[in-house]
């Protein structure tokens, strides 16, 4: 048996040693001493969050596992996160508005952003000289999702076709972006405020339109390159809110790919509760951090809903 002591999903110490014998029907009670230099206190205070992972392993092999399998685990927060840090506004690049025909532009050496005011959608997004969003598809409303013994599935988000879009320069040297996209299950509004050094920060509001909604996000699509993913949240495999037993809050890496559960009809699979970050990278270890506030979920496929229901 042993623990794990985790700070922002990452382990900073741990202790293992030999289980005591405890017979059927009793117990032993033990106690659990962290090093003298984990202040959780000052941990506290500093918004570092941390959780205490206590496990229960084999010591020896048995005919259907191997040493060390872990046949028990329980995770503890002993302190919270506190909310994102406020972006500290760089001017060394000032950011430029250009309006033109249904296009919004916003861009320096940083970072390059355009929206159509038709629909409201971000259709570019590079930074440092990196495509991030594909095929002009960026954050949309959807709450569609494919599992196969549901029934009476909704197939179509349905937004409306024309949505709002207006952008303004604020007085830090920011550009604020102002989308909002109606529709019969539910209504978004998405502000972006774009910073000279780089930084999006997204606020999405949705406002249902029915009772019977099961979910409501934001879909896009990015750059396929982008497929190395590094993510601070409930793991290492597919988790739901109502289904998140015999999964722990940790920093995993993993891949597009490997996120896809193999199930015998494919269907909506991949699901991360808990986000707190995500890192998309491709070989050369370059792209980018997506930081969450709140109680967010996310997957990232090489498929979407709709192709596994086609499958």
């Amino acid at each position: 048996w042993g623990w794990r002591l985790l700070k922002n999903g990452e382990e900073i110490s741990n202790f293992f040693d030999t289980m005591p014998i405890i017979e059927s029907e009793n117990k032993k009670h033990i106690t659990i001493s962290l090093p003298d230099k984990i202040n959780l206190k000052e941990l506290q205070n500093n918004g570092e969050e941390t959780f205490l992972n206590i496990v229960v392993q084999l010591n020896k092999a048995t005919h259907s596992c191997k040493k060390g399998h872990t046949i028990a685990e329980k995770q503890i927060n002993l302190t919270k996160s506190r909310n994102l840090d406020p972006v500290s506004i760089d001017n060394t690049d000032t950011l430029t508005l250009t309006k033109y025909n249904d296009k919004i532009k916003v861009k320096n050496k940083y970072i390059h952003t355009e929206f159509d005011t038709t629909t409201g959608v971000m259709t570019t997004l590079r930074i440092n000289g990196m495509d991030i969003i594909y095929g002009n598809r960026g954050f949309e409303y959807s709450n569609y999702r494919w599992i196969e013994n549901d029934a009476n599935i909704e197939i179509s988000s349905g937004i409306d076709s024309i949505g709002k879009c207006n952008a303004s320069m604020i007085n830090t040297g920011c550009v604020v972006v102002k989308t909002t996209r109606g529709g019969k299950l539910c209504t978004t509004n998405i502000n972006y405020t774009i910073y000279p050094n780089g930084i999006v920060d997204i606020d999405a509001t949705f406002f249902p339109q029915t009772p019977n909604l099961r979910r409501v996000g934001l879909e896009c699509a990015i750059n396929a390159g982008l497929k190395y993913i590094q993510y601070y949240a409930y793991g290492p495999w597919e988790n739901h809110s109502d289904r998140l037993d015999g999964c722990a809050v940790e920093v995993f890496n993993t891949t597009a790919h490997k996120m896809v559960v193999p199930y015998c009809k494919p269907q909506s699979t991949g699901n991360r509760e808990g986000l707190r970050k995500v890192l998309f990278r491709n070989i050369h270890a370059k792209g980018i951090k997506i930081e969450t506030e709140g109680n967010v979920s996310f997957s990232a496929l090489p498929y979407t809903d709709n192709d596994l229901q086609k499958a």
